[in-house]
């Protein structure tokens, strides 16, 4: 038992060796400037709709010479740590400490884990609350015991206030509990409790975090998300009187501008750039569409700008549902397709030179930006398709085989609840968001798993079909 433990546990102290390595290598030496985007600057002016997470987190830099340095090797460290958890969880359960290696590596050595350890986003926290919950998931498959649960349950609940498409972790975290009772032979009332209390816990303390670190009152952009969706479907006329100023809010949608821009995603050829210019569009009405006149007939109306937006955009969305439920699905399957628009952009600044100028000023110049086509653009676009293939074939299989005696069949499961994950925060991300490249990109973690682990089941095929091959020692005698 000793001699098996003490190579686990060298490469457990290797994996840790690594992570930290990396983490120091990038404290160290500046490798690149920070990243900033769009969204950075709601971040870093603390605003309202931004929560108190990440704005507080940056805010604990503020006195420092270089804050947004700081933030970064923090959220560098953070997820290195995360990542070494993950690993060494992994290497110990599987029975494979050089996955445990691999898994590192390649949660490590990523581009997109860089980017997003280097950029004021909220991806980095994102990610090392996700690979947290990917350990407890692991640990819950092999055992049930209060620390898995617990750590299940804070991770999720981390997952939630770093980003409202956390929530997809909160699902994920009952069948999780399920599974473990059945795979276990426990019952999971007690660990139910345990999970469910370390979330409201953290729920708990963002919530008392934002009462004492922001002034304003709570925001959300859910108002801009239901405006701008149901700005890129039909809905017919206003329920509202014509005098009310909703009714105007309504028109802007319904005609005008609006309209055309329905007619041209309507028009444009199925696939990339449909897909291109409907993002286009729902991005540009979040917040830049009529935006001063929004301001103004708000005021009119004696009503919160996002509330009478949510209120208008609800209404609409439950006249046309067919048209509402379509935009999830499309977004859904462009998240597969990250690369659509690098893969084929030629096609698209084509497309739009022909029919320039597009409504809404070619969505506020949306269309007229430049986009890095990154190398092997094509082949990360077939393997995304392959993946989302196998990613389906994994989570059939872990169902068909739960309830099967065989040695991989807790590693199936592990596969089959990362899965799950993947494609319920992808779909939550196409329900309140648009289809965006790192909101596929920050799932890395779930795909290094369930490669990972995908090696594991492939060796206990080997192993279960040399046994199988073996004479019974009984028929030889």
């Amino acid at each position: 038992m000793e001699r098996k433990a003490e190579p686990q546990l060298r490469q457990g102290l290797l994996i840790v060796v690594i992570a930290l390595g990396a983490a120091v290598i990038q404290s160290v030496f500046q490798l690149s400037d920070v990243f900033l985007s769009k969204d950075s600057i709601g971040y870093i002016n603390a605003e309202a709709y931004r929560g108190v997470v990440y704005p507080a987190f940056l805010d604990m830099f503020e006195s420092l010479a270089h804050p947004l340095r700081a933030a970064v090797i923090a959220q560098t460290w953070l997820f290195s740590i995360a990542a070494a958890v993950l690993a060494v969880t992994f290497a110990k359960f599987s029975g494979k400490p050089n996955l445990g290696l691999v898994l590192i590596l390649l949660l490590i050595v990523n581009p997109m884990t860089y980017y997003f350890n280097n950029s004021i986003l909220t991806e980095s926290l994102f990610q090392s609350s996700l690979c947290l919950f990917l350990a407890a998931v692991i640990r819950l498959c092999y055992k049930l015991d209060w620390k898995s649960c617990a750590l299940l349950g804070l991770s999720a609940g981390l997952m939630v206030i770093s980003r409202p498409v956390g929530y997809a972790a909160l699902p994920a975290l009952v069948v999780t509990l399920i599974a473990s009772g059945f795979l276990n032979h426990k019952k999971i009332w007690k660990a139910a409790v345990v999970s469910v209390a370390s979330v409201v816990l953290v729920l708990a303390a963002e919530k008392f975090a934002y009462a004492l670190y922001q002034d304003a009152e709570r925001e959300s952009v859910l108002g801009n998300v239901l405006f701008s969706k149901s700005g890129v479907i039909s809905a017919g006329q206003s329920p509202y009187p014509v005098e009310d100023p909703r009714t105007e809010i309504w028109n802007f949608l319904e005609y005008g501008e609006a309209q055309a821009a329905r007619e041209a995603i309507a028009k444009a050829p199925p696939g990339h750039i449909s897909f291109f210019i409907l993002h286009g569009y729902e991005a540009d009405m979040l917040f830049r569409y009529k935006k001063d006149e929004l301001a103004a007939l708000a005021e009119q109306a004696g009503r919160p700008q996002r509330q009478l937006m949510g209120e208008i955009g609800a209404e609409r969305l439950k006249r046309n549902i067919s048209g509402f439920l379509s935009l999830p699905l499309k977004h859904y399957i462009a998240h597969w397709q990250p690369f659509y628009y690098a893969i084929s952009q030629e096609e698209i600044d084509d497309y739009i030179a022909v029919n320039s100028p597009l409504p809404m000023d070619n969505a506020s110049g949306r269309f007229n930006r430049d986009v890095y086509t990154p190398p092997y653009a094509t082949a990360i676009h077939i393997v995304l398709a392959i993946g989302w293939v196998i990613s389906v074939t994994i989570l059939v299989l872990s169902v068909l085989c739960f309830g099967k005696n065989w040695n991989g069949r807790r590693m199936l499961t592990c596969a089959g609840l990362a899965v799950l994950l993947l494609h319920g925060l992808l779909l939550l991300s196409s329900i309140v968001s648009i289809a965006a490249v790192r909101y596929l990109a920050v799932l890395w973690p779930i795909v290094a798993v369930v490669m990972c682990a995908g090696v594991v089941l492939i060796l206990e095929l080997k192993v279960s079909g040399r046994q199988a091959a073996e004479p019974d020692p009984g028929l030889s005698s």
